[in-house]
């Protein structure tokens, strides 16, 4: 879907060289310094390690268009970045869990704050909790980013957790996931531990089937919204209009729950 954005929002006969870095810092560095010699303009969905943040502002300093997409690295200037309003549209899902009674809300998520869209979406979470005086950080689990390729290892380090938090005096009764990945092990593990839980998941990329999918409250992102913009902004500039680069927020949907009716 975002690769199908950026050509559509490209004129017919300007193409697109895709390459995957695998989101390892020392690949995308050195695609990046490649670019500077035969690009027009860079797409980027950035690993954002912080290594890598000279080597983007040089490569925009070089007079290369660089367009960030769904991620902005820290402290990044003179680059523009097309995101998803993760903290805004965050704010709003965990709002709809204490609006429903919830205070005892788990954070489940990969080990990688670094990544502005995760860091936006905890920041989120925290503040929405913090506001009714109910913030424990002893309801927040980072799993190691190695355990989303492990699924087995993943739902036996879920599963720890939750048995752990379960016997606790204040288990949780509600969870915000930041992608889909933890929203399915984390409701697997749960209705095997007979923990009742509301869910909040970013449907983030990417997307999963989830189990009983009408019992989540789901934070959808438009990624053709975000390649479209991104690449109408690089063209313009390319055709010489003079756009000071910003920090434009794509809208995400928020789907409360919509229980199957009856046949």
């Amino acid at each position: 879907e975002l690769v199908r954005g950026i050509q559509a929002g490209l004129p017919e006969g300007e193409g697109v060289l895709l390459f995957d870095v695998g989101n390892d810092p020392a690949t995308e560095a050195e695609r990046l310094r490649r670019a500077a010699a035969s690009a027009d303009g860079v797409f980027l969905y950035p690993s954002c390690h912080p290594d890598n943040t000279p080597v983007i502002a040089n490569l925009a300093a070089a007079g290369i268009s660089v367009v960030c997409i769904d991620r902005m690295p820290d402290g990044l200037t003179g680059v523009e970045a097309v995101v998803t309003d993760n903290h805004e549209v965050s704010l709003r899902g965990m709002q709809a869990l204490i609006a429903a009674g919830h205070r005892r809300i788990l954070f489940l998520s990969g080990d990688n704050d670094r990544v502005s869209s995760v860091a936006e979406r905890h920041a989120a979470y925290r503040t929405a909790l913090e506001e009714i005086g109910a913030y424990d950080p002893a309801l927040e689990r980072w799993f190691p980013k190695s355990l989303e390729a492990a699924p087995d290892r993943l739902r036996t380090a879920t599963e720890d957790a939750l048995y752990r938090l379960s016997v606790g005096a204040e288990p949780p009764t509600a969870a915000f996931c930041v992608q889909d990945l933890y929203a399915a092990t984390g409701r697997e593990v749960a209705d095997r531990l007979g923990l009742e839980l509301e869910w909040l998941t970013f449907n983030d990329w990417p997307s999963m089937m989830l189990p009983r999918y009408e019992s989540y409250h789901r934070i959808v992102q438009n990624p053709f919204e975000m390649g479209r913009v991104a690449a109408e902004r690089f063209h313009a500039r390319q055709e010489g209009e003079d756009l000071a680069p910003q920090r434009l927020l794509i809208r995400a949907d928020l789907f409360p729950p919509s229980p199957l009716s009856s046949p």
